[in-house]
């Protein structure tokens, strides 16, 4: 199973592993960061250091494909399956590995077809979309089966009721500056901060008394940390869409998601609706277009159109991301007031 080089991907696609584990044993090439938290899931028989299998030029450790030889038996039925068409260019550079069959999946473009035919323009969730395209079920079947993250098997720790504020992704677009982390600061001090070497450092959270944990640079220890803390059933977590928000909705923890380019419906199922509150900005100052949903004040509600001020602009042209910003992101002190209050919904 090649999976992406994302944990949140890793986590929507847990469903389909536990499916297939069914009928075949699971060999996951999983990216370095994420193995430690996929190595306790039973249905996954075993777990190899992938690559950025997405870039053509990528290629695999030497040591993965000795591993991949010795349990993919030459004269076995042997399959590799993949949740994301793009994760298959790095294959090109590993013809010996060409004896092993690929799984019959749908390609990304037959899976826009089949949601159109069945919800029209609304968006499904990632777990839905990779049952599809592995075609374990139909859409329809899925409203009857748990498409939720799955989570190793744990002792509850003892609860602490904290309050988490994450920063976000490592994409400038879902995450929160350090000037909003700041302004969080300000007004529930008391919480624990899922934040980045650099703003730590910046806000001088370590004599300034504020909990921290970090999340760049990337060691296992802290993974761990962040697990052990989502075990003890934290009141809230706080924090735009990336790994961590996914891990937490696995551990069933509340979560106000600050919508930034990526609508909720097309990442998190709505089997979770009834944990997570949606915040986005009413006006946010952006000029250019992305992903992002605008809101129509008039009627005051979401209108599903996307921001096309000046027509589409690739992610790496907005000027969100030239600065580092992500302005849909960048709240005012009422904002962050308005977001707090939904601790209380």
């Amino acid at each position: 199973m090649i999976s992406r080089p994302f944990l949140g991907e890793s986590l929507f696609a847990t469903p389909c592993f536990e499916l297939l584990s069914k009928d075949y044993e699971i060999t996951l090439l999983l990216y370095p960061n994420s193995i430690p938290l996929f190595k306790q899931y039973k249905f996954i028989k075993n777990i190899l250091p992938s690559c950025n299998t997405a870039h053509a030029q990528a290629k695999l450790p030497d040591e993965t494909i000795k591993e991949i030889k010795r349990i993919f038996v030459a004269d076995e039925d042997n399959y590799y399956a993949y949740i994301n068409d793009e994760d298959v260019k790095f294959l090109s550079n590993h013809p010996e590995l060409n004896y092993i069959k690929k799984y019959p999946v749908l390609h990304d473009t037959e899976i826009k077809v089949l949601r159109k035919e069945n919800v029209g323009e609304h968006c499904i969730s990632r777990s839905r979309k990779y049952i599809l395209k592995l075609q374990l079920m139909s859409l329809e079947d899925t409203d009857k089966f748990d498409c939720m993250v799955r989570i190793p098997e744990y002792t509850p720790l003892p609860s602490n009721n904290d309050i988490i504020v994450y920063q976000g992704s490592r994409e400038t677009l879902r995450k929160l500056s350090t000037s909003i982390i700041q302004k969080f600061i300000n007004k529930i001090p008391n919480a624990i901060f899922l934040v980045t070497q650099e703003t730590a450092t910046e806000l001088n959270m370590i004599n300034c008394g504020i909990k921290h944990i970090l999340i760049s640079p990337y060691i296992d220890e802290n993974l761990e940390k962040i697990v052990d803390l989502f075990k003890s059933k934290p009141k809230v977590v706080i924090g735009p869409d990336s790994g961590l928000t996914q891990l937490a909705l696995g551990y069933k923890i509340p979560l106000i998601w600050l919508e930034s380019r990526i609508p909720i419906e097309s990442v998190i199922d709505k089997q979770y609706k009834d944990i997570y509150e949606v915040y986005r900005r009413c006006n946010p100052t952006c000029d250019q277009s992305c992903m992002a949903r605008k809101t129509d004040m008039s009627k005051n509600k979401l209108s599903y159109g996307m921001f096309d001020a000046q027509g589409y602009v690739r992610s790496l042209e907005l000027k969100c991301f030239k600065e580092r910003k992500a302005s849909c992101l960048e709240y005012m002190d009422y904002e962050i007031d308005d977001i707090i209050k939904l601790l209380d919904t």
